[in-house]
């Protein structure tokens, strides 16, 4: 509460009376959100990230006991720090990035998710492919940097873009496609492709192969990100009437 207190803005009084509260039916919200370029570009960025999330949060642990052998413990202490420290610096970093170069250019609220998004391939690769367990950890922190930045200044752009009386729909619909698509297939992309390469290069380098690929969908959300942040300050003045 006093963190809240200290780092809010209490909203303007009234600055919304007189919109309509009534629930928004799902393909009339869905074909509003639709019609904004940049929430188009926002979905698939997120939905691509989410991918790369999942794919490698629901593995990770199978990942370290497959290849270097460790202990439970050895697995989850260090990946709790890093999940706990790590992963909070780097959404800190979006929000605070994307709020200072913002001011100039909204298309920054875009712009630096994607590069977090590009920094994940290289590190997620050399993680992945560490010769040893000091490696693999070693290089998740910045997986894990570029992976969190993202998430402030996405979830911030959809309260931004969704017009007012569709700001919780917004958030429900942008949850509905990441969870059927990044959650529901992520993990299953990953294990089944293991089991394909299991077959003639063992488990361990399956494992990894599978891991590889999803370097793709990293890939594809940066350049999402990057689509987005060339439509994003004309989106930005409309949704908000202000100069973009």
């Amino acid at each position: 509460a006093i963190l809240l207190k200290l780092t809010f803005k209490e909203p303007i009084r009234g600055a919304h009376d007189g919109i309509k509260t009534a629930a928004v039916p799902f393909l009339e919200g869905a074909r509003t959100l639709l019609a904004i370029p940049s929430f188009w570009g926002l979905m698939v960025a997120a939905t691509a990230a989410s991918f790369t999330g999942y794919g490698i949060g629901l593995w990770v642990v199978d990942f370290f006991r497959r290849t270097y052998e460790l202990s439970y413990p050895e697995i989850t202490v260090p990946l709790g720090i890093l999940n706990g420290v790590v992963y909070g610096v780097g959404t800190f970093l979006g929000g605070f990035l994307t709020d200072r170069f913002g001011k100039k250019h909204k298309g920054a609220y875009a712009l630096i998710p994607g590069l977090g998004m590009l920094l994940t391939i290289p590190a997620g690769w050399l993680s992945v492919w560490s010769a040893t367990p000091a490696g693999a950890f070693f290089w998740t922190a910045p997986f894990l940097i570029g992976l969190g930045i993202y998430l402030g200044p996405t979830w911030a752009l959809v309260q931004t873009l969704a017009p007012p009386s569709m700001r919780a729909f917004a958030v429900a619909f942008m949850f509905f496609v990441l969870n059927l698509v990044a959650l529901g297939l992520a993990p299953l992309w990953v294990g089944a492709l293991s089991d394909y390469f299991a077959t003639a290069q063992g488990e361990v380098k399956g494992l990894r192969l599978a891991l590889t690929t999803l370097g793709a969908s990293s890939l594809i959300a940066a350049l999402a990100y990057f689509w987005t942040a060339r439509r994003l300050p004309a989106d930005w003045a409309k949704a908000t009437g202000a100069a973009s």
